[in-house]
């Protein structure tokens, strides 16, 4: 319900041109503080809003509520999106697409089963036709989100975030001091060279990424991302003492 409040919200101020709000919820959860996020999509919308992008290709598994307020956002601005997914049913897809096309936007049923593949070519694509992949340019939202972060005034304790592209977890890591803990679990697989030399710890997700969550957390999260990540964090702490200052658990907002 809260997400539904801020999509909405959100595309009213994107219609207004007014500036885009970010609004953080932190609630209490088996004794660790739960962030939820939306600054994502806000960053998101901000990008998307720049008049030099004219299209938009994104990657998705699935009609998530993250796609869902992206392509949203598409049909507001009125430019086309194109959505890469990974082989599935064939009748998922074509549910996925209906929903996806009353917003003008396309959908491309790929050959790839590994999500991986389905980013990497969506990335390629988008290169090749000189536009957005994803609506983040990754510096910048990493800026962005970092700055709103260090309002949080954290310095004791661990933080734990689900990463896929690096957006999330740079921005951490430059919004904390040296005395937090951070813990990045690796979903995706793939960006741990960004990291090499840093103080962040790195976790190795071992669920494939196209596999959800197997314990359903207690808040509305990606069960792809935040989900696993959440699991992560609870065998983690099964076999250690938690730190003094706390543990907390950054979602980025259902998506």
């Amino acid at each position: 319900m809260l997400n539904d409040i801020y999509q909405t919200q959100l595309l009213l101020d994107l219609k207004r041109g007014l500036p885009l709000r970010a609004p953080k919820v932190y609630t209490t959860k088996e004794n660790v503080t739960v962030i939820d996020d939306r600054s994502f999509l806000r960053i998101a919308a901000a990008t998307m809003r720049d008049p030099q992008h004219e299209q938009f290709i994104v990657s998705a598994h699935d009609y998530t509520p993250h796609l869902d307020t992206l392509v949203r956002i598409a049909k507001v601005l009125d430019r086309p999106m194109t959505v890469y997914v990974p082989l599935q049913d064939p009748h998922k897809f074509a549910q996925m697409q209906g929903r996806i096309k009353a917003f003008n936007a396309q959908a491309i049923h790929t050959a790839y089963p590994d999500f991986q593949d389905v980013e990497s070519l969506a990335y390629h694509q988008a290169q090749k036709k000189g536009t957005l992949y994803t609506a983040f340019n990754h510096r910048t939202s990493a800026h962005t989100l970092g700055q709103e972060l260090e309002q949080l005034n954290l310095h004791h304790g661990a933080v734990w975030v689900a990463e896929g592209s690096g957006i999330a977890s740079t921005a951490l890591r430059h919004a904390f001091g040296k005395n937090i803990e951070l813990y990045i679990v690796d979903v995706a697989r793939h960006f741990r060279a960004q990291f090499n030399g840093s103080a962040a710890q790195i976790i190795a997700c071992d669920t494939p990424f196209a596999q959800s969550a197997t314990i359903t957390p207690p808040f509305l999260c990606n069960p792809f991302f935040e989900g696993k990540a959440w699991n992560t964090m609870n065998d983690h702490y099964a076999l250690r003492k938690k730190p003094e200052g706390g543990v907390y658990f950054y979602n980025s907002a259902f998506q």
